[in-house]
């Protein structure tokens, strides 16, 4: 035997005695005594850990953050006052017209947050409420007249506003009243979501969720918790800026030995597991190992050093042998970007090695003959 032959014929060798670790196909390796990733196994314990931890997660995110009942609004540049002394109409309007850019008797506060008012004189408002503002006309009139009823309110809120962008009908900005503007407010003055809609806007609303941005600090706001209990409706402050993210990262990835490797989207923010396999037509029964069907999911940790947050895989594995196992799956809730790994038999992989060595064997056998050949 030549020795070109016999390299080939050993390569083969080594490939047969060393198919099992370069078998094609994708597995999940339980983890190593050094490894960081343990594989969690899907059971009755571990769904009803997870039910009691969004049941808890729901009541903390109801009443984490809360905004306090007691709302004032407090008087700003650019506002415009209506200001009423009762019985004294040339105090009321003194000029016999409005100030520029306001309705008749308007007063405008402002930039430096004062305004102008007869007898009185500046008078401080910026940061005030109107009863302070009421307050502090009335003691300055009291040397000009007896006993002065005034009547104060903002005639044009202009000062403070929030934003509200992303995925909604109309965006834009929103002035602040006296009357507390909350989360759903904006969102309902807004117009409501967008809606998916083909060749014009691939994904609509991402309804699971909002962003809600004041200062340097972003909260997350769960919408359907919000819908549901009412629960986290955040009374808006000056300058936050609320934001819905598109839809495109709602959905899970089903990979593996499953009739139609796709995409699922969550329904209403909502998928379980069950729901997720049966939306990629199912397992493939003739290929699929029931015993590994995995999720894998991308966890934050707090990152070192200042550094950001790192995403760590999370696996759970749910052993589906038993058709009652999918009770199971029913009850396992699906994050966005989870994704279901239905793993291969070990004999499909097997099969598969074969087909990519077998015509290499066929070529070692074929130049095996023809050494044979020449030697005869």
């Amino acid at each position: 035997m030549t020795e070109p032959v016999r390299a080939l014929l050993a390569s083969v060798l080594v490939l047969l005695l060393g198919g099992c670790s370069a078998i094609p196909g994708m597995r999940v390796e339980s983890s190593t005594p050094t490894g960081d990733y343990p594989v969690h196994t899907i059971d009755g314990t571990l769904v009803e850990k997870m039910a009691r931890q969004g049941r808890d997660e729901t009541r903390a995110a109801g009443g984490a953050g809360a905004d306090t009942p007691d709302y004032e609004y407090r008087v700003g540049p650019g506002d415009v006052l209506s200001i009423v002394v009762w019985n004294h109409p040339e105090l009321t309007n003194p000029y016999g017209q409005a100030e520029p850019g306001t309705a008749a008797g308007g007063r405008l506060v402002r930039a430096d947050g004062t305004i102008f008012f007869p007898y009185v004189g500046e008078v401080r408002a910026q940061g005030l409420t109107v009863q302070q503002i009421q307050q502090r006309l009335q003691k300055g009139l009291r040397p000009y007249v007896k006993e002065p009823q005034v009547n104060v309110r903002v005639q044009d809120y202009r000062s403070k506003q929030v934003y509200v962008t992303g995925e909604v009908r109309k965006p834009g900005t929103l002035p602040l009243t006296d009357r507390p503007t909350t989360v759903l407010d904006a969102l309902s003055a807004s117009g409501g979501f967008t809606q998916r809609i083909p060749n014009q806007n691939p994904y609509g609303a991402n309804e699971r969720r909002a962003l809600l941005t004041r200062g340097n600090r972003t909260v997350a706001i769960n919408l359907q918790q919000l819908y549901r209990t009412g629960r986290g409706n955040r009374v808006l402050h000056d300058g936050d800026i609320l934001y819905v993210p598109d839809d495109s990262d709602n959905k899970v990835f089903v990979l593996g030995e499953v009739n139609k490797q796709t995409t699922v989207p969550l329904h209403n923010g909502e998928l379980t597991l069950a729901e997720a396999i049966a939306g990629a037509d199912g397992v493939d029964l003739s290929k699929a190992n029931t015993e590994q069907i995995y999720v894998i999911r991308g966890v934050p940790e707090g990152g070192a050093d200042g550094q950001g947050p790192r995403i760590v895989p999370k696996i759970y594995r749910l052993d589906a042998s038993n058709a009652t196992a999918l009770l199971l799956a029913d009850a396992f809730p699906m994050h966005p970007r989870d994704v279901v790994l239905v793993s291969t038999t070990e004999i499909v992989r097997w099969n598969r090695v074969m087909q990519q060595i077998l015509p290499t064997i066929q070529a070692g056998y074929q130049l095996r003959v023809i050494d044979r050949g020449f030697a005869n």
